[in-house]
This record gives structure tokens, C-alpha cells and sequence, in this order.
């Protein structure tokens, strides 16, 4: 009786210990099982918005090089009004069509967009501070830096399909002006080139919350607003230190003969 309880016991206790040498290993996987679930899903999610702004992108362009075609057709040949004016209207109505899509897009992805970059510039300005930290190891240093590189890349993704955007919409109305004899159309014609170059001056763009425009300025002013506010927390943060050590210094020493004189010298040199 006695051994076959001991065996049980020794039974428990192995297994005990083969569970608690497995339980790390299962943790470990399961959480880098995680981070690769939820990293696949924030990457899909970006790279699916950046597809769908620079496909609309590459619209605008394909209206650009019709209109390029056009005026090709008209200088080289005389103007056959019939295939004229079918590919104007191709032109009008696609640029139309383009334009809805955009305003359909920023009904969509705005509140996503917004949500992402105020995110990204909190996680900007906490990355960047925890580098600057006075203790902070060179091992967390490098995770950290890691994390500020993936948050900034991640803004690149949103501002840079924008830019395009933005420019591929302005640029169509150019193309129409320089590059297409207007001066030898009909009135009529001219009067839809007009409207069409008037539309094109409003360019098109992606904006978070409609009323910020993503773009290569925006990618710069989200950097340089982070910097500032990670240099505006180490400035507190070191004020606050000193601070403290003051108190601390007059708290454990204000019983000392000649304290005063001896709290100027080592304030001094603190300052310097």
C-alpha cells in the first residue's frame, strides 16, 4: 500500500514537473502564434487601403493618357467628330465616375484612417521616449526603435498612395490644357474641356475625418510634432528628477550644521 501510494505520488509529482517545463513552451508558442494573427491582420488591413487608393489613382492616370490619345488624334489628322466626341464623353464620364469612387472611398476608410494616425503619433511620441530613457537597456532600445520604424511605415503607407492620388487628379487637367488643341474645337467642345479643367483644380484626396489630407506634408508634420513632444517629456521628466532630488538632499540634511551654505555649493554644481 505504501509503495503504490509513493509511486502515485511520484507519478503527480513528474508530471507536475513535465506540465510546468511544457506550460512555457505552449505559452510561448501561442503567443507568437498571436502576434502573427494580429500582425497579418493590421498588414492586411493597411495594404488593402493602400491597393484601393492607388488603383483609384492609376484611373486618373488612365484618363490622362485618353486625353494625351486625343490630342494626338486631333494634330496629326482632322477632327472626326463622331469618334471625337465619343471618346470626350468617355473621358467626361469616367472622370466623374473616378470622383464618386473617392467620395465613396472616404466614407468608408476616414474613420480608420483617423483612428490609425492618432494611434500611431501616441505610439510615435511613447517609442521615442522610451529611446531617449536614461536607463533603459540596449535590448529594449533596439524593440523600441523596431516599433517607431513599423509605426512610421505604417503612416508612409496611408500618406504616399495619397500624394499620388492627389497628384494624378491635379495633373489631368494640365494634360488637357497643353496637350490637347482646344483652340481647333467647336464651342461646345471646348465649353466640356473648360468644365473638365474647372472640376480637376479641386483635386481629389484622402482625408482622415475630412479634415486632414494625407499626404507627404502630413507624413512631415506628424514627424516633427512627435519630436517635439518627445524632447517637451524629457524636458519634464529630467525638471521633475531634479526636483526630487532636491527634496530629498534638504528632507535628509536640513539638521546639519551649516546646511544652507553647503545646499548652494552641491545646487551649483548640479546645475552645472
Amino acid at each position: 500500500m505504501k509503495i503504490y501510494s509513493s509511486n502515485i505520488l511520484t507519478s503527480l509529482l513528474t508530471g507536475t514537473e513535465q506540465t510546468s517545463q511544457r506550460l512555457p513552451n505552449s505559452k510561448s508558442s501561442s503567443f507568437l502564434l498571436a502576434c502573427i494573427i494580429g500582425t497579418s491582420g493590421v498588414v492586411g488591413i493597411d495594404c488593402s487601403i493602400m491597393t484601393v487608393i492607388l488603383h483609384v489613382a492609376g484611373q486618373f492616370k488612365l484618363i490622362k493618357t485618353w486625353m494625351n490619345k486625343i490630342g494626338t488624334e486631333i494634330n496629326r489628322e482632322s477632327v472626326h467628330l463622331e469618334k471625337f466626341e465619343i471618346d470626350l464623353f468617355k473621358c467626361i464620364r469616367h472622370h466623374q465616375r473616378i470622383i464618386h469612387v473617392v467620395n465613396d472611398i472616404n466614407n468608408l476608410f476616414t474613420p480608420i484612417l483617423f483612428m490609425q494616425l492618432l494611434t500611431s503619433g501616441i505610439e510615435i511620441c511613447l517609442s521615442g521616449y522610451a529611446m531617449l530613457g536614461y536607463r533603459t537597456a540596449i535590448i529594449d532600445v533596439l524593440k523600441f526603435i523596431f516599433y517607431f520604424i513599423s509605426m512610421m511605415v505604417e503612416i508612409l503607407l496611408f500618406c504616399w498612395p495619397s500624394e499620388i492620388l492627389v497628384q494624378e487628379s491635379e495633373e489631368v487637367g494640365y494634360v488637357i490644357y497643353f496637350n490637347v488643341p482646344w483652340y481647333k474645337l467647336s464651342p461646345i467642345h471646348r465649353r466640356h474641356l473648360c468644365l473638365m479643367i474647372i472640376r480637376a483644380q479641386r483635386y481629389c484626396s484622402i482625408t482622415a475625418l475630412t479634415f486632414k489630407t494625407l499626404s507627404f506634408q502630413t507624413l512631415t508634420s506628424k514627424i516633427n510634432s512627435c519630436n517635439t513632444k518627445t524632447e517637451i517629456k524629457v524636458q519634464m521628466i529630467s525638471g521633475i528628477q531634479h526636483s526630487c532630488f532636491i527634496f530629498y538632499f534638504v528632507t535628509a540634511n536640513a539638521s546639519r550644521p551649516n546646511f544652507n551654505e553647503h545646499i548652494i555649493t552641491v545646487y551649483d554644481i548640479k546645475q552645472k
